[in-house]
């Protein structure tokens, strides 16, 4: 069994073929399990990325479903995963070092990383220098049984032209399993990474910890599927929705629904 299965979330996004090529220096040495789940994409655009690509991939297809589901395409790339960790890597980073080893290490532990900083494939030149070097928001909850979870929903390296990335996350594949992995009921972009990061904290009392760093093929936020909605509002009816989970002390995505009605 490998010791980490990546799980790429893919929907028609041809940069894949730039990223992976990019990342099979790692994945090469750490000899992972390299998964991609097409919900929703054109099987020969993915067909056409993998033919040249030298290494195993598991592809995981459902194009018939009409609108992305990034937390479904997630929880179906994972039930195909032998894994003792998971990396669930977007299809628009690259790898900038081997932070496998590292990760394994810190996994070893009750905790959960992510990666610390994300750079832009297109950066700013003229923008001018600060005075402020970090700019972090959090959200803390803690529920009446004293569980506790204390979220980074962005943290920007501002003279760096940097930020973190709470999507990029590595964990046990038992600690997924025991949130019932990613919430497909959080619809188009925003918080839906987020509340993996939360569930894990309230639940399961894991530490996160932030590791590396990695660069971000730059691309505008029409290329994301969003439903039809603003990110801003998209974000904001995820956030809603997690909250009034907590709420009533629901820390459970629904990897085993999507498996039930989506697999068996």
């Amino acid at each position: 069994m490998p010791l980490f299965s990546v799980i790429i979330p893919w929907c028609n996004r041809k940069e894949l073929s730039e990223t992976l090529n990019k990342n099979l220096p790692v994945f090469e040495k750490n000899e992972v399990e390299v998964i991609i789940s097409n919900v929703g994409g054109d099987p020969s655009i993915l067909q056409d990325i993998l033919q040249s690509f030298p290494y195993p991939v598991i592809t995981i297809q459902r194009p018939g479903i009409t609108v992305f589901n990034k937390c479904l395409a997630l929880n179906l790339g994972v039930s195909a995963a032998t894994g003792t960790y998971l990396f669930l890597l977007d299809a628009d980073v690259i790898l900038e070092e081997d932070l496998l080893p590292e990760a394994a290490a810190l996994l070893a532990n009750n905790c959960f990383v992510t990666i610390r900083k994300v750079y832009e494939s297109q950066k700013n030149a003229t923008a001018s220098r600060s005075f402020i070097s970090e700019l972090a928001y959090f959200i803390a909850i803690e529920d009446i049984n004293n569980n506790k979870a204390l979220v980074e929903t962005s943290r920007h390296y501002i003279n760096e032209k940097s930020r973190s990335a709470p999507g990029l996350v590595m964990l046990r594949k038992e600690h997924f399993m025991k949130v019932n992995g990613m919430n497909t009921e959080l619809s188009g972009w925003g918080w839906e990474d987020n509340d993996l990061l939360c569930r894990l904290q309230l639940k399961l009392s894991l530490k996160w910890e932030k590791i590396s760093s990695a660069k971000h093929l730059t691309h505008t936020d029409q290329e994301r599927k969003i439903n039809n909605n603003s990110r801003k509002a998209s974000e904001a009816a995820n956030y809603a929705k997690c909250l009034d989970n907590y709420s009533q002390g629901n820390y459970a995505g629904t990897y085993k629904k999507d498996l039930q009605q989506y697999i068996y």
